[in-house]
């Protein structure tokens, strides 16, 4: 509910504007995870708007919810640039200005990714990408499922 209420809200009209399209795939079964609403918004706010940033127009993002072992994990997946071996490294720290740059002239001031870490930190989940340069990047946001 939290994903698919930043999508709507936050992210739709910016993907509208590039062309970008953003597929969805959510069991009919709601997931709950144990965590503060509106720290959770903002981390998939971050991430899905970089993915919007970072991607060409005409291309696709890629959002998966999966329950697995009591753990709600979440991927978001661009079709942009990727991420360099020597982006990686540095890819949550405050301040720091990647290689790739957004495709429409969009702003980047390196906080983002930094303010995603530290919320997933306190809401005690994790938080990583996977990437290869020229193929796109996922991120992955992994939080404690609410047991019934």
């Amino acid at each position: 509910k939290i994903l698919e209420e930043v999508i709507t809200s936050n992210i739709k009209a910016d993907a509208i504007k590039k062309k970008i399209y953003i597929h969805t795939t959510f069991d009919e079964t709601p997931k709950i995870a144990e965590v503060d609403k509106s720290y959770a918004s903002q981390v998939f706010k971050n991430l899905l708007s970089n993915a919007t940033k970072f991607s060409p127009p005409g291309k696709s993002i890629y959002v998966k919810i999966e329950e697995n072992d009591g753990k709600l994990l979440t991927e978001i997946k661009d079709e942009g640039p990727g991420i360099s071996k020597s982006d990686k490294d540095r890819l949550f720290t405050r301040f720091s200005t990647l290689s790739a740059k957004p495709t429409a002239g969009e702003s980047s001031t390196g906080l983002g990714l930094s303010i995603v870490k530290q919320y997933t930190d306190m809401l005690n989940g994790k938080v990583w990408c996977e990437s290869e340069e020229g193929n796109g990047a996922s991120f992955f946001v992994e939080f404690q499922a609410k047991q019934n």
